[in-house]
Order: structure tokens, then C-alpha cells, then sequence
């Protein structure tokens, strides 16, 4: 068990745990609500945690439903995004194992 004797920034603690390490991210688009348009631009401008996480990872696979977005981010380069339901992760093409599986939920 970890103690947090002060203030720790979610996303900081997230990060310093997944550096260097296999993470499958689910939920990996963050933004539930708002337009196709809105979910990328955030992403792109790194305001959302899987633009930070794919910087430090050894390797990350990031999941989610949103099928328009997920396309959209893809063209972008975001390549190791796929559309699937994280409930459902037995029917995704996952072969790899993964050291972190991180969801903010």
C-alpha cells in the first residue's frame, strides 16, 4: 500500500508509474462529452492523459468507443489507439501483455 503524506497530482502519480513501462490505457480519449472536433484538438494539444502517457511509454495500446474520434485521431497519428468496448477486451486483436493498465474511471 501506498501513503501520500501530501498532495499528489493524479495524473503526475499516473505518469511516474507508466514511464518506461507496457500500458494498455482504457478509456484512453478522456472527454465523454463534446464534439469529434473538441476530442482531438485536446489531444493534440496534450490535455488529455494519453498524449502525455505515449511520450513516456515503452509501449501503449489505448482503447475506446468512441469510433469517430478514434478514426479521426488515427489519421493523426495516433496509431496505437483502437475503437473497442473496455468491457469487452477479449474480443480486441490485444496479443501483446502489458506491465500498467491505467483507467480513470
Amino acid at each position: 500500500m501506498i501513503l501520500l503524506s501530501k498532495y499528489v497530482s493524479r495524473w503526475d502519480f499516473i505518469l511516474r508509474r507508466c514511464a518506461g513501462r507496457s500500458v494498455l490505457h482504457l478509456g484512453c480519449i478522456g472527454i465523454t462529452e463534446g464534439a469529434t472536433d473538441e476530442k482531438v484538438t485536446s489531444m493534440m494539444a496534450e490535455r488529455v492523459l494519453h498524449a502525455k502517457l505515449r511520450r513516456i511509454c515503452r509501449d501503449i495500446v489505448g482503447v475506446d468507443y468512441d469510433k469517430a474520434t478514434v478514426q479521426a485521431l488515427v489519421q493523426r497519428g495516433f496509431t496505437e489507439i483502437i475503437c473497442g468496448d473496455v468491457q469487452q477486451l477479449e474480443e480486441l486483436p490485444l496479443a501483446q501483455t502489458f506491465d500498467v493498465i491505467e483507467s480513470l474511471r
